[in-house]
């Protein structure tokens, strides 16, 4: 099964992407393969991460402390967010239903 990201999640990715670079340039380089990584092991497998709200599931990021929150929809993957987990759920919970 394929993954397709919303617009907000692709900035989301952005955003920390841009984050980690200011930081160490190797940093932003090695966030985006652990995302990478991460939405692999959704698509291979979507249904091996727990549902935390409705429909909707997460699959942590391994090193950073990120969470991919997406749902499965007529046999395709649709990621809503690429989130910081200190964040406030309530904002991608209010993407979904945008």
């Amino acid at each position: 099964m394929k993954a397709r990201l919303t617009p907000e999640a692709d900035h989301d990715a952005q955003q920390a992407i841009r984050w980690y670079d200011e930081r160490d340039s190797e940093l932003g380089a090695d966030f985006l393969r652990k995302v990478n990584d991460c939405i692999t092991s959704i698509e291979e497998n979507p249904q091996q991460f727990p549902a935390v709200h409705r429909k909707m599931r997460r699959a942590l990021v391994k090193r950073f402390p990120y969470e991919i929150l997406y749902e499965i929809e007529n046999e395709e993957i649709i990621i809503y967010a690429i989130y910081h987990c200190a964040r406030d759920p309530e904002i991608w919970k209010r993407r979904r239903d945008a």
